[in-house]
């Protein structure tokens, strides 16, 4: 599947493209504006009124001929809706970040990660610059899920429409940030291909292509899942973007914490929720935390890297305790060796 980065690249190629053969049109405007002026000039230099007027007519004809041409090109492109606009891209699938940061979320199928190696300031920068000189294309009639440049509060972001409220008024997500906000359509303009030379920095994302809607997640295992990725370095790899009108990726997500490593699907989905089915199977009470019926295992993100480490103090306990068992002191070592040689000369 062809991601939204080369998306834009290919259409930002047919822009330059456009843009090239709309310069040799308007040279050629150029180059005709000084024909017809030259024209005009040798006509009313003509002394003959017959002959002026009929310079005149054939200036009067060509340059009709030339309007209505151009009505037709006006027309063509007013009428010609199919020109796609630019959309804010997304990492492509396959991509590894090292260091991603918890935003914000309440499960393992809906929680929002940003790369803060993603450095926007610069692209603010221009695009406030941009819009304060005019340089920024209004957003005619937006739409949901439509990429678009929005002023709030005399600064400028990137977002992406999530719901138009009335005529004059859409909400708009913040694809850096992850923050909705309520934007008036004035105040909305189409993504340039400068707004679109980095990719979002805010990535939703899901450990599960489709969720059981009849599994259970109380507030207590949210906190505990929210404060485990906020605490860890998160380590994240984008295995596929989901389909839907909203960028969601599913993702595997290796954590670590100090000199503990875990990873993020072993413990939800081979742990976590297979007990938490048994526990409501057993008609546990709603209204008491679940947290306080699971076992250490299932709490604990990092379990299979406390075993490993476990097994290798026992390693090393057992070892300490053995040599600690077969240690001889040097003293008695030396007495044996001197009661060896006593011994091997009174039998020689």
């Amino acid at each position: 599947m062809e991601d939204t980065h080369s998306k834009n690249q290919d259409l930002q190629e047919h822009q330059k493209k456009f843009l090239a053969e709309a310069d040799k049109l308007v040279s050629h405007l150029d180059t005709f504006k000084t024909k017809v002026t030259d024209a005009i000039a040798r006509a009313e230099s003509v002394v003959s009124p017959s002959i002026k007027k009929e310079r005149l007519k054939d200036t009067k004809d060509f340059i009709s001929r030339l309007v209505e041409r151009l009505v037709d090109i006006n027309c063509e492109f007013e009428l010609d809706d199919g020109m796609p606009n630019l959309s804010i891209p997304y990492p492509p699938v396959g991509n590894h970040f090292v260091q991603l940061q918890f935003l914000t979320g309440d499960s393992p199928w809906n929680f929002w990660l940003c790369d803060k190696l993603v450095d926007t300031r610069v692209l603010h920068k221009t695009l406030l610059r941009k819009y304060q000189n005019d340089l920024l294309e209004q957003c005619q009639n937006p739409k949901p899920s439509e990429s678009v440049c929005f002023i709030d509060r005399n600064r400028i972001f990137r977002g992406i429409i999530l719901q138009t409220i009335n005529e004059s008024r859409v909400k708009v997500l913040d694809c850096d940030s992850n923050i909705t906000k309520v934007v008036t359509t004035d105040r909305l303009f189409r993504p340039d291909p400068d707004a679109c030379a980095v990719h979002a920095s805010a990535l939703r994302c899901t450990i599960v292509k489709k969720k059981d809607n009849n599994q259970v997640w109380s507030t207590d295992l949210r906190d505990l899942f929210c404060n485990t990725l906020k605490e860890a370095v998160l380590h994240v790899k984008l295995l596929e973007k989901l389909p839907g009108t909203f960028p969601n990726f599913l993702v595997e997500v290796e954590m670590y914490f100090e000199e503990e490593k875990g990873n993020l699907r072993e413990w939800v989905i081979e742990r976590l929720l297979p007990e938490l089915q048994k526990l409501i199977t057993d008609e546990h009470d709603e209204n008491e935390s679940m947290c306080d019926f699971l076992s250490a295992e299932s709490l604990n993100p990092y379990y299979k890297s406390c075993i490993v480490k476990d097994d290798k103090n026992n390693e090393t306990e057992d070892t300490d305790r053995n040599a600690n068992l077969f240690r001889v002191p040097q003293d008695d070592i030396n007495n044996l060796n001197s009661n060896t040689n006593k011994v091997s000369t009174n039998i020689n």
